[in-house]
């Protein structure tokens, strides 16, 4: 009965998570915890958790400061990560991630709210300043580099306290716009995985959803 009761533990017990062969990284940024996962700030983490749905897969702990899935796909698989540190300590995860994949920044594409950018409005580009973003100054410190892919959605700044503006929910009349933004971001990585960044910046970098 206690060897039976083992090897059900064994077969229920999800795979550990593998580290070698991938193609690349998919991060999205944001803070852990229920009191943040659905603010302006984890617009990044919404668009990951998002691409997990679609591809069926739940994500595990990882060996650091993360959680990850490993996206099967024809062209190569793909670890998609959530750092579990706060937004400017996302550095962490990156680091060991560097460690455990041996993946050089560029092939890891960070996905990240801008308060620079109107709701609705993505950007997608190989490098880049931190544009005084604390997660990626972060990555950036952690990586000794800005030459990483980045994929940014606006998230619009107010005329008065910013960080209460990224620390909160959309407002009602920001969620339809909000969702739509963060389904097209899902679309935008797969397109940049599937057919290279520059085919999807020229598709996504020019759209407005409203």
């Amino acid at each position: 009965m206690r060897k039976a009761l083992a090897s059900l533990r064994r077969f229920l017990r999800p795979p550990s998570l593998r580290y070698d062969g991938l193609a690349g990284l998919v991060l999205g940024l944001g803070n852990p915890g229920a009191r943040y996962a659905a603010t302006r700030h984890n617009a990044g983490w919404l668009v990951v958790e998002r691409l997990a749905r679609r591809a069926k897969l739940d994500f595990a702990p990882g060996r650091g400061d993360f959680h990850a899935a490993r996206w099967v796909r024809p062209g190569g698989d793909v670890l998609l990560v959530l750092p579990t540190t706060f937004m400017n300590r996302a550095g962490q995860a990156g680091a060991q991630l560097a460690a455990l994949t041996g993946l050089a920044p560029e092939r890891c594409l960070v996905v990240v709210d801008d308060l620079d950018l109107p709701l609705g409005r993505l950007r997608l580009r190989a490098r880049g300043s931190d544009g005084g973003h604390r997660g990626l100054a972060s990555l950036s410190a952690a990586w000794d580099t800005e030459g990483y892919p980045r994929l940014r959605l606006g998230i619009g700044r107010p005329a008065d306290d910013t960080v209460e503006h990224v620390l909160a929910p959309f407002a009602d009349a920001e969620l339809d716009t909000a969702e739509r933004m963060v389904e097209a971001a899902a679309d935008a990585v797969c397109e940049t995985l599937e057919r290279g960044l520059e085919r999807a910046a020229s598709q996504f970098n020019a759209l407005q959803i409203t």
